[in-house]
Parts: structure tokens; sequence; C-alpha cells
């Protein structure tokens, strides 16, 4: 199924509500879903950086202001 949405003729509400719509479908069946064998790890390895302060946080502002730069 091929489906066109034209997200330039859409108001900012009416693209969120897509979003919030397609997201509720996705984690509908959430329990049917499996996540690759990877992520368990990397979630650990995040976990073991925080708790070693070795992973730092940054204002998700600064960060989209820096990668437009």
């Amino acid at each position: 199924m091929s489906t066109t949405i034209q997200l330039s003729k859409m108001s900012r509400a009416q693209k969120l509500k897509v979003m919030e719509e397609i997201w509720a479908d996705l984690t509908h069946e959430e329990a049917k879903f499996k996540s690759p064998s990877w992520h368990a790890a990397a979630l650990l390895d995040t976990e073991a950086g925080i708790k070693a302060g070795k992973v730092k946080f940054a204002d998700w502002e600064r960060v989209k202001r820096n990668l437009r730069q």
C-alpha cells in the first residue's frame, strides 16, 4: 500500500495528530514487537556510563543549534 501525505499543506496541529495516530497504531500490539538483540546491550552500556560519570547530557536546544551550524 502506498500512502502520500502532503505535509506542506498540513497545519502543525494536523501533523501532530497524524503522528499521534501512527504512534498509537505502532504501540497497539507492543508485546508482539521484539527489540533488536543489540538494544539491551546498548542500554546497559549507557547505564554503566551514566553511573561511572562518563556519559554527559546536553540541552536539546543547544544540540540542535550545534547541528545546524
